[in-house]
């Protein structure tokens, strides 16, 4: 979150080296286009809880009630 604002990001590759050129940025997706949805990322699980993130999301606990 940024001022309160969701700002995606991507994972920018403007030259070959090592991942010390990679640059974490924030983009501009705009709105989704025909045929295209926006997926909210409502909460994160660390890699050590991935079983508890798969007992979540077959349980339906990981969706955020419409607003």
């Amino acid at each position: 979150m940024f001022c309160g604002i969701c700002v995606p990001h991507a994972m920018q590759i403007r030259q070959t080296c090592g991942r010390e050129v990679l640059n974490w940025t924030a983009v501009d997706v705009g709105e989704p286009g025909s045929g295209q949805v926006r997926i909210n990322v409502n909460q994160r699980f660390a890699l050590k809880d991935a079983a508890e993130a798969h007992k979540a999301l077959e349980a339906r606990a990981t969706s955020a009630p419409p607003s």
